[in-house]
């Protein structure tokens, strides 16, 4: 999508998505100046080749698929981790929170982050030890139904 000025990349989203839907599409992905444009074009390209593609396969398996599907979206940061991007998870997965040098200067992890890393690992583990990351001491996760309830690991606790 074009996105080198502010009204190049509000009138590709008309044409793309209807100029009826172009004020809920600027409620997302918001445009007020040509940084904020470029930026919300990264942010809809991500949705459009990695996040949607996710969904979609989610929802097969869980028609298809015969087990439970639980699904997660990070969107935690922190001084730590300033971007919540594909693959900020990770080191709070595996309880590698190490200075990250990505975005900013070196930040340590905060308390904060490796309370969340620790949940996220004891998700993790459960998931894979019995197949339902739920466990004593978790927030309730539930599976994926048809309204796709998800877990938030960020702004938000949960989706539905």
């Amino acid at each position: 999508m074009p996105h080198d000025k502010t009204a190049t990349f509000t009138q590709a989203a008309g044409q793309m998505f209807g100029k009826e839907k172009v004020a809920e599409f600027l409620a997302l992905y918001p445009a007020n100046d040509d940084k904020q444009a470029t930026q919300s074009a990264g942010a809809l390209l991500g949705d459009q080749m990695i996040g949607e593609q996710t969904w979609q396969w989610l929802q097969l398996h869980r028609l298809h698929g015969g087990s439970p599907v639980y699904a997660y979206r990070f969107t935690y940061t922190s001084p730590y981790v300033p971007i919540a991007s594909h693959v900020a998870e990770v080191p709070f997965v595996f309880g590698t929170l190490t200075p990250q040098f990505g975005v900013g200067p070196p930040s340590p992890p905060s308390q904060s982050d490796r309370a969340l890393s620790e949940t996220i690992m004891s998700y993790w583990v459960n998931f894979a030890t019995r197949a339902d990351p739920n466990g004593p001491g978790l927030p309730i996760g539930r599976c994926m139904t048809r309204r796709s309830n998800c877990r938030i690991w960020g702004t938000q606790s949960a989706l539905e």
